[in-house]
């Protein structure tokens, strides 16, 4: 992450999976907007490639590896916060996860730096219809 006056630069890794028509997410914030979804993933730490980064997150969140990885492209996300202005460039993989447990439940707890959050199955035609919003916005020419 480079950080500025202006805002800040990272590199994340996205991974898009599907079970069953719906594609695995996280709530990322309820602002001005709405609700916000994006896929799993992660920051790129410092000398890690973007590959590593997505399977370490997947490992570290759902507890699961991932079958059949395979990098599909990359945004570039610029967006402001109500704080500042940020700009990423988001490495977007498909997947599959292995651990079959995590297809049991539409909703079910994950793990986000120590603290308990939510993963969702969402259907993909609710984010294809814009009817439930997915960021970065221009992934959804990936689903």
């Amino acid at each position: 992450m480079v950080k500025n006056a202006n805002g800040k630069f990272v590199l994340k890794a996205l991974l898009l999976t599907e079970n069953n028509g719906k594609i695995l997410v996280q709530f990322v914030r309820n602002g001005k907007k709405g609700r916000l979804y994006r896929p799993l993933g992660g920051h790129v730490e410092f000398g890690e490639k973007s590959e590593g980064t997505i399977k370490r997150e997947i490992r570290e969140e759902v507890d699961s590896s991932i079958k059949d990885l395979k990098f599909v492209g990359f945004i570039e996300n610029i967006y402001r916060s109500e704080t500042r202005l940020h700009h990423e460039i988001d490495f977007i993989y498909e997947g599959k996860l292995s651990n079959e447990k995590l297809f049991e439940n539409e909703i079910f707890d994950r793990d986000e730096d120590g603290r308990k959050e939510k993963a969702y199955w969402i259907e993909k035609s609710l984010f294809k219809e814009e009817k439930i919003k997915i960021v970065p916005r221009n992934i959804l020419k990936y689903l």
